[in-house]
């Protein structure tokens, strides 16, 4: 299974991390390989700087497991964030929608949270 979350506003965020931990535990369950990717752009790069934002750690975990996070590099200029204020998991493409675009070619399943 290949499945692609896309996040556009920093409200979504909650809510993307909990779809994923949750696709991530069923398909552990049911023994089904699973890729994920998260791609963030717009307004949701904001929250991938906010230290005490509760995601966070969460999509730290899900990184570890194998899950790509992804921030949009126009989106951060736009908000000026410099990547490097980013966290270490988080990838950085040069535009979120090609990269979604790429994915969905590759077969991945889209999702909006």
């Amino acid at each position: 299974m290949k499945v692609l979350y896309h996040v556009d506003q920093v409200e979504a965020w909650q809510l993307a991390t909990g779809n994923a931990l949750n696709m991530e535990d069923y398909c552990r369950r049911e023994g089904i390989p699973c890729q994920m990717e998260l791609v963030a752009n717009g307004p949701a790069v904001k929250g991938l700087v906010e230290a005490a934002a509760p995601y966070l750690s969460t999509l730290a975990e899900l990184a570890q497991g194998g899950t790509v996070v992804a921030a949009c590099q126009n989106a951060l200029r736009a908000n000026q964030i410099d990547p490097q204020q980013l966290p270490d998991f988080v990838r950085v493409v040069p535009a979120g929608v090609v990269e979604i675009a790429q994915r969905q070619e590759e077969g991945f399943s889209y999702i909006k949270p």
